[in-house]
C-alpha cells in the first residue's frame, strides 16, 4: 500500500526541551520502568515495539521507534505554539475534512521518516560517508542523550544518533550537489533568477514612529523624516551610508535595521514598494505608513547570504520530490498506530518524565 506525503518545510531539530501534560494511574517508577523498557510497546497499548517494522522506503525497513520519535516531536512543537496564545491543542480537532489533529501531526512524522530516508538513499548513491571525527561525533551525541529526555521524545540514544549522522551527510549532500560541476551547480545566473523571482532586496532604514491616529505626531514624524532625507541627500557612496548608519545609532527607540527579504509579509505596507523603486545606492523615503515614516538607503543584497538561502530553499525541493517518487510500503502495523492513542498517553508520560526531571535535579542540587 502506498501513501502520498503532504508538503511541508522541513528542518532537522536536535534540541530537547521539557513541557507539561496530565497524570496516569501507575506510579511514576512503574510507568518510566514500563517505558523505558520499550517505549512505543508502553504508548501503543502493546500494539507495537521500538522495531516493528513499520514501512520500507525504497526497500529499506523503518522501525516504529523512528515513526514515533517525529510524532512526539511535533505534537510537542504543535502544542508549544497553542500554549504561546494561551490555547491548548485539541488533538480530535478537525483541521480538514474528516482530518483530526493527531491524524495530520502523523501525515507531518510520515513525510519527515520518508524525507530523511530519502535524503540518507541519495547520499549513499554518492558514496558519501562520515569521517572518523565525524563519526565519533554521533557517538559523543549518543552519549549525551539522557533517559528523561529520550522517554519525553519517545526515541533512543542509537535514533537521535541517526538523526545527527543524517544531519551531517545532508550538509555533505548540498556541497556535492550545488558545487561546481554538481547535478544542481549554482551559477550567477541561478542567484539572479532567484533573487528576482522572490523579490530580495537589501537596504537600511530609519523610522520616524507615529501612532496614525495621531495627526500632530504623524506630522511631526514627517517632518523629521524630510529633514533627515534632505540632510542625507547632500551626500552619496561611503559618505552617504556612513552618515545613514551614523543616524541609526542615534535613533534611541531603536527603530532602525537592515531588511533583506521582500517576501517577509509581516513589513509594514509600503515599505516593499518603495525599496523596490529604488536603484542600488540610492536615498528614499516611503509615505505615511501605519508606523510612520521610512527614510531607506538601498544596498547590493548580500550574495553569500542569498546563496545560503537559495540552497536551503532548493534543497527542501529537492527532498519533496524524492520523498515523492520514492515507493513506499506500508506493513500491516501502520494501521495499528492510532496517533491520538498514542499521543494521548505520550502527554502523560512527559508529566511523569518532568515530574522526574524536576526532582532528580532537586536531589542533585542538595547533594
Amino acid at each position: 500500500m502506498k501513501k502520498r506525503i503532504l508538503a511541508l518545510g522541513l528542518c532537522l531539530a536536535l534540541a530537547m526541551s521539557l513541557l507539561t501534560g496530565c497524570g496516569g494511574e501507575l506510579t511514576d517508577e512503574q510507568i518510566i520502568t514500563k517505558a523505558t523498557n520499550d517505549e512505543v510497546k508502553y504508548l501503543t497499548d502493546g500494539k507495537l515495539k521500538n522495531d516493528t517494522v513499520i514501512m520500507t522506503i525504497n526497500g529499506e525497513d523503518v522501525s516504529a521507534i523512528s515513526l514515533c520519535y517525529w510524532l512526539s516531536y511535533y505534537e510537542t512543537q504543535m502544542a508549544y505554539y497553542y500554549s504561546m496564545y494561551g490555547e491548548t491543542l485539541d488533538l480530535t480537532a478537525e483541521v480538514s475534512d474528516g482530518v483530526t489533529a493527531a491524524d495530520s501531526l502523523l501525515d507531518y512524522a510520515y513525510q519527515a521518516v520518508v524525507s530523511y530516508t530519502t535524503m540518507d538513499q541519495k547520499a549513499a548513491e554518492y558514496e558519501l560517508t562520515l569521517t572518523e571525527d565525524e563519526e565519533s561525533n554521533v557517538q559523543e551525541y549518543m552519549d549525551l542523550q539522557d533517559t528523561y529526555s529520550m522517554l519525553y521524545f519517545c526515541t533512543t540514544a542509537e535514533e537521535q544518533g541517526e538523526i545527527y549522522r543524517q544531519y551531517q551527510l545532508s550538509t555533505k549532500l548540498q556541497d556535492v550537489l550545488y558545487a561546481e560541476g554538481g547535478e544542481r551547480e549554482i551559477t550567477d545566473e541561478t542567484l539572479q533568477d532567484y533573487i528576482t523571482d522572490n523579490g530580495i532586496y537589501n537596504c537600511r532604514y530609519i523610522l520616524c514612529q507615529a501612532d496614525e491616529d495621531d495627526e500632530d505626531a504623524v506630522a511631526e514624524a514627517q517632518t523629521q523624516a524630510q529633514e533627515i532625507y534632505d540632510e542625507l541627500s547632500a551626500l552619496e557612496g561611503d559618505a552617504l551610508l556612513e552618515k545613514f548608519m551614523e543616524y541609526q545609532e542615534q535613533n534611541a527607540d531603536g527603530n532602525t535595521d537592515e531588511y533583506s527579504y521582500s517576501d517577509d509579509d509581516s513589513l509594514v505596507d509600503g515599505f516593499k514598494e518603495s525599496v523596490a523603486d529604488l536603484e542600488v545606492g540610492q536615498l528614499g523615503m516611503t509615505d505615511q505608513t501605519s508606523y510612520g515614516y521610512f527614510v531607506l538607503l538601498r544596498l547590493d543584497v548580500d550574495m553569500d547570504t542569498v546563496k545560503e538561502d537559495y540552497i536551503s530553499s532548493d534543497f527542501n525541493s529537492q527532498m519533496t520530490t524524492w520523498a515523492d517518487e520514492a515507493e513506499v510500503e506500508l506493513a500491516n502495523a501502520y494501521d495499528k498506530l492510532d496517533a491520538q492513542t498514542f499521543l494521548e498517553n505520550l502527554t502523560e508520560l512527559q508529566t511523569v518524565v518532568s515530574t522526574a526531571q524536576e526532582a532528580a535535579d532537586s536531589s542533585a542540587e542538595a547533594s
